[in-house]
């Protein structure tokens, strides 16, 4: 069926002359050209706006301590946000999970929730 349809393409474009053809074809240059522009800006604009939360997954909680994998890149005493809206610290870093602290209640935490990377180190200011 697919040849029936290539054939009478071919047969087509043999009934113009190759002056209609190329007319046809510089016709459609200012468009592409604009089409080219208008593709090019939206492509460069695309990852302006591009945010990445490093996030991982609760494997296990209980008493005040959340075990979560996929926090690769957290660095020591960084908070986390989970699911529920709970903060907690990080403050046992170690190969495949990452211990946290939970500050607060861990009853709304639950295996298989997603944790949040906030990016700042929690700080207490010391008074002298």
């Amino acid at each position: 069926m697919a040849f029936i349809y290539l054939f009478g393409f071919f047969t087509i474009l043999a009934a113009f002359s190759l002056d209609s053809i190329n007319n046809f074809i510089m016709e459609l240059s200012p468009r592409a050209a604009e089409l080219t522009s208008l593709l090019e800006s939206r492509i460069s604009n695309f990852y302006t706006n591009l945010k990445v939360d490093e996030i991982g997954r609760v494997v296990s909680v209980g008493d005040g301590i959340a075990r979560v994998y996929g926090l690769n890149e957290i660095q020591a005493g960084e908070m986390v946000e989970f699911a529920s809206g709970v903060k907690g610290i990080a403050l046992n870093l170690e190969n495949e999970n990452v211990g946290i602290v939970v500050f607060g209640s861990d009853t709304a935490i639950k295996e298989g929730d997603l944790v949040k990377r906030t990016g700042s180190i929690v700080d207490v200011p010391a008074l002298c």
